[in-house]
């Protein structure tokens, strides 16, 4: 601290000389410290947001898969202004009390510097890299976290180099949480297709002998839609997790009805896949929304039809509907649904959504 004074001191001499007048000096001494102490202050937001982050890596990952990759510039900026915004917001409400007019200015910056936060958190949040998902941690990962979260506090208020090895442990054991992705948990050699129960609609995952990843479908909710229930994001989504999943190769949607559609948009934003399969487009807002969302994410698109063939990570993939003649309606119906065969050896599964005996329409 002494050595600190003394540098501040001779800084503070150097600026004097700059400053006209009797009280330079005094001057300069004022300007450091104040400098300094906004320096201070400021690395102290930045240390503290970075381990409250590190510290909430593992239950981040583990209840919200969520890595919060861009809060500590965010807090660096939310924090000072809400030190300022909280008292301000407390003398309007004060002066309200007295008169209008004495509150309009406190009012007025309270506004200023609540759109300021709610600004930054936008732009930051905004970011793809802001909130990156990840997969529910590994058993090995958490209890490593655990020790690292241990050794840290312990070591805390002991020699810097045994603080700086606390750290350093609780840096490595929350990146590998929040950068290194789990190997995903499926079998080489098999055709999988697991039914996910999202009530009245489909949500089906298809793993291919290679390890391929596909999801016919994320189900939806139908005459609720008001409701912030997801089934994407809160159904779908964390079995994908749980398994280790943390991108598709593919996602198809078999036709445009909310049961069938409605979860697809949160899968896409969480799994990024590389192709969206899809039959036909009847004049529907919500699925012309979602393939534009896929469009805007590099994400191909590829319309089938009956008579496609291709193979998809070792199984063999059958388009048996809709038929290539036909023409989608002004609404979405059952018979607009893309009919699925997937073939692997002398096992086949068919994917059919909800596509009905054209003679009972």
């Amino acid at each position: 601290m002494a050595q600190w004074r003394l540098d501040l001191r001779l800084v503070a001499g150097r600026l004097a000389q700059f400053i006209p007048g009797n009280k330079s000096e005094p001057a300069a001494l004022w300007i450091v410290a104040r400098a300094a102490g906004a320096v201070v202050a400021a690395f102290e937001v930045l240390l503290i947001s970075a381990l409250m982050q590190m510290g909430m890596a593992a239950p981040m990952a583990a209840y919200a898969h969520r890595a919060a990759l861009l809060a500590v510039p965010s807090n660096a900026v939310v924090v000072p202004l809400t030190a300022v915004l909280t008292p301000m917001a407390m003398v309007a409400v004060l002066l309200g009390h007295v008169s209008r007019v004495l509150a309009w200015l406190p009012a007025l910056l309270t506004t200023v510097l609540l759109h300021g936060i709610t600004g930054s958190v936008r732009l930051l949040g905004g970011a793809r890299a802001s909130a990156a998902r990840v997969a529910t941690p590994t058993t090995v990962a958490v209890l490593a976290f655990g020790a690292a979260f241990a050794l840290a506090m312990i070591v805390a208020r002991r020699r810097r180099v045994l603080a700086g090895a606390g750290l350093a442990a609780m840096f490595a054991a929350s990146a590998w949480i929040a950068l290194v992705p789990r190997t995903p948990q499926v079998r080489a050699g098999l055709l999988e297709v697991t039914a996910l129960d999202v009530g009245q609609g489909d949500s089906l995952l298809v793993v291919s002998p290679q390890g391929r990843t596909l999801l016919v479908d994320a189900g939806g909710l139908t005459g609720q839609p008001r409701s912030s229930f997801d089934l994407g994001e809160d159904v779908v989504s964390p079995y994908l997790w749980s398994r280790g999943m943390v991108r598709l190769d593919a996602v198809a949607i078999t036709h445009a009805h909310a049961d069938h559609m409605g979860g697809m948009r949160a899968v896409i934003a969480n799994f990024h896949p590389r192709e969206l399969w899809f039959s036909v487009q009847p004049q529907s807002p919500e699925l012309a929304a979602l393939l534009d969302e896929a469009r805007r994410q590099a994400i191909e698109l590829k319309e089938f039809r009956e008579g496609a063939r291709f193979d998809f990570g070792g199984a063999g993939v059958e388009v048996l509907a809709p038929p290539r003649d036909w023409t989608a309606g002004p609404r979405a119906q059952n018979n607009d649904t893309l009919v699925l065969k997937l073939i692997y050896g002398e096992t086949a599964a068919l994917l059919e959504g909800d596509a009905e005996n054209v003679s009972s329409g």
